[in-house]
């Protein structure tokens, strides 16, 4: 499991979105789109919002109810077995509240969510490395 956690957050630095960043003078910029400017982090009125839209979120909702209450994730990625041709077993879906740099996946550094979905879209579980909201979600999804 922590394998498949470290493969989909190394798929996912690539594939970031801008909403609300702060920075300091001086730091990377990475430009795709909108600009997003590095290390990110997500504004406070942001995590709030995406935090308690988060702790909301139903058990077994459905891939289309979490993009409508979390927006945009910021990478999404197949989950498979080891074998390179192995079937897919699901998707997840990553939002980084603080990311470091644009190319690289810090597992110590970066503040991410990871929702994971069945192949029938619904939600399976929530992980990542901010336990106290993990740990809320799990007390009050339904």
């Amino acid at each position: 499991m922590r394998s498949r956690l470290a493969i989909a957050a190394l798929a996912a630095g690539a594939a970031l979105w801008a909403s609300g960043c702060t920075h300091e003078q001086g730091q990377r910029t990475v430009s795709k789109g909108a600009e997003r400017v590095y290390p990110y982090e997500m504004s406070e009125q942001r995590r709030r919002d995406f935090l308690s839209a988060l702790v909301a979120l139903p058990k077994r909702a459905s891939y289309e109810e979490m993009r409508a209450r979390l927006g945009q994730p910021d990478s999404e990625t197949s989950i498979r077995g080891k074998q390179f041709d192995a079937p897919v077993s699901g998707r997840m879906v990553t939002y980084y509240l603080r990311k470091s740099d644009p190319l690289i996946v810090n597992l110590n550094r970066d503040q991410y969510i990871h929702l994971q979905f069945d192949n029938d879209g619904v939600l399976a579980d929530i992980v990542g490395n901010v336990p106290d909201v993990i740990s809320a979600w799990r007390k009050t999804a339904r």
